[in-house]
């Protein structure tokens, strides 16, 4: 009967090794998986910082871009109208007929001599 009891002694002993080897190897995984999604989560969060700024940037590109093609009365412009310059604002313009140029009587255009005649030049 001791003999019996060393061998299941023995066996049992062998058997809490094989059962903690069992739980060991979980333990390892769940470990491994934890610092896996530490990892992850690190990486998340630096990716949602950069989302943030490129969207930042987007936004404020679009501002530049919506102040550029933004039609006048939507641009801030100053409301006051220009000066009128005094010394020309009072001043009456009548409407003349234009007046053809009056050639002189040396032009080549009005000398028939210099017509066709290349020495002159």
């Amino acid at each position: 009967m001791v003999i019996d009891r060393d061998f299941q002694i023995i066996e049992l002993q062998g058997q809490v090794q094989q059962l903690q080897g069992q739980v060991h190897a979980p333990q390892t995984t769940v470990a491994e998986h934890e610092a896996m999604m530490e990892f992850l989560d690190e990486q998340i969060g630096e990716l949602n910082m950069e989302i943030d700024n490129v969207q930042e940037q987007l936004q404020l590109q679009q501002m530049q871009q919506d102040a550029l093609h933004a039609p006048p009365d939507v641009m801030d412009v100053d409301e006051e109208e220009p000066e009128e310059i005094e010394c020309y604002s009072n001043v009456d313009f009548e409407k003349a007929d234009p007046q053809p140029a009056q050639w002189g009587a040396h032009s080549p255009v009005a000398s028939e001599s210099s017509v066709n005649n290349l020495d002159d030049f």
